[in-house]
């Protein structure tokens, strides 16, 4: 039974991109590949030589890793538009179940802290970043991936509480590795944590899974109304 949802799911993006706004689908995917790229440039090429020399690199960033992944989820939908591939279409929205609640909630918590306190993001005698670059990684993404969602895909359909699962794997996964390049580098990439005690640590890193969930069954609820109310219209 899911495999023939799967497949009326993939013959309906067939027949949407055999139209004209198959151009705008694959252009929206190359834009945003093209700003990901750029915004990798930039952080390797500008970015702080502290942070980009220790263990981990960038990469000790939540920022940087869910960017890694939009980038890769960027470059599977453009090839999936370009070569109209039903596998790379299925791993795409794989990877939106991931990418889209984790750059919402990246936005959410940079800009949410961003306006209490940088200094609890970054050193304050760190350079700080140009304003483009900062857009560039802390909302474009999410725009973009957003903008996907709603126009160019079908909507979530693995129930909530799997999702939660597994993304409660996924959080448990980026406290190690944070803890990890700590012991390595006797410092955090987010001064924030230099603050917080283990507990509170964990309380955070909870609060952040939790809130992701949220994320997720918000996306999850809005597409569906949408769908149903366009399906209404055309009744």
């Amino acid at each position: 039974m899911s495999e023939n949802i799967q497949n009326k799911q993939f013959m309906l993006y067939r027949t949407i991109l055999s139209s004209p706004s198959r151009g705008l689908s694959l252009a929206i995917h190359l834009t945003s590949v093209t700003s990901f790229l750029w915004s990798f440039f930039w952080m390797f090429r500008n970015g702080n030589e502290i942070i980009l020399f220790s263990y981990g690199s960038f990469f000790q960033h939540l920022t940087v890793l869910s960017l890694l992944l939009s980038l890769i989820t960027g470059v599977t939908a453009s090839l999936s538009d370009i070569f109209l591939s039903k596998v790379l279409y299925e791993i795409k929205l794989l990877l939106q179940y991931v990418c889209c609640p984790l750059e919402m909630l990246v936005s959410f918590l940079y800009w949410g802290i961003a306006l209490y306190d940088r200094g609890l993001l970054r050193p304050d005698e760190f350079e700080p970043a140009p304003l483009i670059f900062d857009l560039s990684v802390h909302i474009f993404p999410t725009i973009f991936l957003l903008f996907d969602y709603f126009f160019l895909s079908p909507p979530f359909k693995a129930p909530v509480k799997h999702f939660g699962v597994f993304f409660v794997l996924i959080t448990a996964g980026y406290y190690y590795w944070v803890e990890r390049c700590y012991v390595r580098n006797k410092f955090y990439a987010y001064p924030l944590l230099e603050y917080l005690s283990t507990h509170e640590k964990v309380l955070l890193f909870g609060f952040a899974s939790a809130l992701s969930l949220v994320f997720y069954t918000v996306l999850k609820s809005m597409n569906i109304v949408k769908l149903r109310v366009k399906k209404a219209h055309s009744a």
